[in-house]
């Protein structure tokens, strides 16, 4: 069922999604509501499951050297191994995202790694679990993200932000992490809403200490924002993914395009990526009609340098993270897990 949204809560989503670290205070006053009243509605958009979490946007390559995509399809497909499967890589400690999607591949999961050696144990792990049902994978190492952002599915005019756009460069840790900085953000990537109280309970430390640290991390880039996630279901959209061969590509071209991209709003995310295809993007429409009006926009806009395509459906989300704890201890990955699971209770 489509959850009714009028405008101010649209202009909250729009706002709050790229920056759930604005102080309530300034986005009321955007919004041109009272500070109350975009309390109010903030928690009804979470109760409703529009938007059900907030998550702190780690820097991820201050911990891992390398990201990737990766798609499988399977010989045979029913309920039990697809949620066997996807629970394999939802538990995997390198994973951020998973989905089952619907075409050419059955599942699709993007993963991090430090060294040649996690990739090696990675695909011998994912081989022993699929099995003789795997029938075939491919692997897209990541490149650039040239769009990851929501705000386009609430405001078709927004002027989108480009905060989370990066490349995979591994950037130098400008500072030591002691692993209660590491336990405070792998707990405010799964619940950046935890407050300094909470915080300071987990790692021992008093509540100024987490808060200057908080800051740190901040001020350093090692937390890039704080993300309001949407669960698109509940506004009656589908989320498509697309793969693209673009080849020779100008410089005036390669501009077009990225502007193309940033500009679209029915465009949520788009990367650049190493392989048989070399874009990866997903987009979000109201039905399959307008999926195939964006669809053949982009392909007519680019059709001297299109050489080939691909599209999935995405049926289901089974995992967004953006700090995959195998960077910190196992021990303290469950002290987060059964603190927030507690919390949760309560």
């Amino acid at each position: 069922m489509k959850a009714k949204l009028d405008v101010k809560d649209r202009k909250l989503l729009e706002l709050y999604t790229d920056n759930a670290g604005m102080p309530i205070g300034h986005l009321a006053k955007l919004v041109g509501i009272s500070r109350e009243v975009a309390t109010y509605r903030l928690k009804r958009l979470k109760k409703l499951g529009i938007m059900p979490k907030v998550l702190a946007r780690i820097d991820m390559t201050r911990f891992y050297q390398n990201a990737y995509a990766m798609f499988f399809r399977f010989s045979k497909l029913d309920d039990t191994f697809l949620k066997s499967a996807a629970d394999f890589f939802v538990k995997h400690p390198l994973v951020m995202w998973v989905a089952s999607l619907g075409g050419e591949y059955d599942i699709g999961i993007s993963f991090l790694t430090r060294t040649p050696n996690d990739l090696a144990n990675f695909m011998q792990s994912m081989e022993k679990e699929l099995g003789n049902n795997l029938q075939e994978y491919e692997l897209f190492p990541y490149e650039r993200e040239l769009k990851n952002t929501y705000r386009g599915a609430f405001n078709k005019n927004t002027q989108l932000s480009e905060a989370f756009i990066k490349d995979f460069t591994p950037q130098k840790l400008e500072m030591k992490l002691d692993d209660k900085d590491k336990i405070l953000l792998y707990a405010l990537s799964k619940d950046a809403e935890l407050t300094n109280t909470q915080l300071s309970k987990l790692v021992d430390l008093s509540e100024e200490a987490v808060r200057l640290r908080k800051k740190n991390y901040e001020k350093k880039g090692i937390i890039q924002g704080y993300r309001g996630i949407i669960d698109i279901q509940k506004l009656n959209l589908s989320a498509y993914y697309i793969f693209l061969r673009l080849d020779n590509l100008s410089t005036a071209q390669e501009k077009k395009f990225e502007t193309y991209i940033q500009q679209n709003p029915h465009f949520y995310y788009c990367a650049k990526i190493i392989g048989k295809f070399n874009i990866q993007a997903c987009i979000w429409a109201t039905s399959p009609t307008q999926y195939q009006a964006i669809l053949q926009d982009l392909r007519n806009t680019f059709s001297d340098n299109l050489v080939s395509f691909r599209t999935q459906i995405m049926f289901k989300d089974y995992k967004h993270t953006y700090f995959p704890p195998a960077a910190i201890e196992k021990a303290d990955v469950e002290k987060v897990d059964d603190f927030l699971a507690y919390k949760y209770m309560i």
